[in-house]
């Protein structure tokens, strides 16, 4: 396989870097306000769209909602480190348990609070907890999720936290 130009990997880090910059600024400026149907009380920088999208990832993953961005970022740095990358299956599997197992640990930190007018793990979060609640004690759902969170190190075999997505 030919690689890349580098004109067309700055491209593509700029991207990532501008997809993570503007999902953590809708997600931040957004309040129960925007979704009104007065525009003049419209916070959201990005308006309309910003409000909606940072509305249903907020529903779904709560302040997990904000791993999208930071992942994104990475993603962007990476790339524009100019080394060679090769995403592996185990390194994006990573990346979703992150958000897996990050989700449950907000609803059963912050439970009966919000942050930004969501549950704090979001509906995926609450169900994820709900649905281990029952079976497992509380101490134990942590430990557990902390081993979910951690398994992109495991997956990657070198023993260094972030070590397989760092040298995609």
């Amino acid at each position: 396989m030919k690689p890349k130009s580098k004109a067309y990997r700055f491209g593509v880090a700029m991207a990532f870097i501008a997809l993570g910059v503007v999902l953590f600024l809708m997600l931040f400026s957004f309040t129960a306000h925007d979704l009104a149907d007065s525009p003049e009380k419209m916070s959201n920088i990005f308006g309309t769209l910003g409000a909606h999208v940072a509305n249903v990832m907020l529903q779904l993953f709560g302040a997990g909602a904000f791993h999208f961005s930071f992942v994104c970022l990475v993603i962007g740095i990476c790339i524009c480190s100019g080394k060679q990358y090769d995403v592996k299956a185990t390194e994006i599997i990573g990346l979703c348990l992150l958000i897996i197992g990050t989700v449950p640990l907000l609803a059963l930190g912050f439970a009966g609070q919000t942050i930004l007018d969501h549950a704090p793990g979001g509906v995926f979060g609450q169900w994820l907890y709900a649905l281990m609640q029952p079976q497992i004690p509380s101490v134990a759902i942590v430990l557990g999720c902390a081993v979910i969170v951690d398994s992109n190190r495991l997956s990657a075999g070198s023993g260094a936290p972030l070590h397989g997505f760092l040298s995609l």
